[in-house]
């Protein structure tokens, strides 16, 4: 029985040393791939923080462009409202006599003074 016993220990070490490679593989392989996992996670955060700045000067760049659009179009359009004052004023005063050339009229409080109510009237 002794080299039955010896037997059943040697498979069961052998069964038991096939268990451990097994386990120790699988322990490795996850490491492994977890590994792997990080350097994908690290490399997309740099691709994302890369496109992120990319996208920032671009939104900078599009701005200035934007504020220098206005500001061209708030003085075109200044300049035009000048203008149009201008055009405005001429044509009213052309419209308007020339106090020059024509009699001023009287004015309407050029009537004969009143008599202060405590003169004496004439007869």
């Amino acid at each position: 029985t002794r080299n039955s016993s010896s037997g059943i220990n040697a498979e069961y070490g052998e069964k038991h040393e096939q268990v451990r490679e097994e386990n120790k593989n699988r322990v490795e392989d996850f490491h492994q791939e977890r590994r792997d996992v990080l350097v994908a996670r690290t490399e997309d955060r740099a691709a994302r923080n890369e496109m992120k700045e990319g996208l920032l000067s671009i939104a900078e760049t599009m701005q200035i462009e934007l504020d220098t659009r206005r500001d061209d179009i708030l003085s075109l359009r200044d300049t035009l409202r000048q203008k149009q004052l201008a055009e405005e004023a001429a044509r009213a005063a052309a419209l308007e006599p020339d106090p020059a050339s024509s009699p001023s009229p009287k004015p309407v409080s050029a009537k004969k003074p009143k008599s202060p109510k405590g003169a004496k009237k004439k007869k």
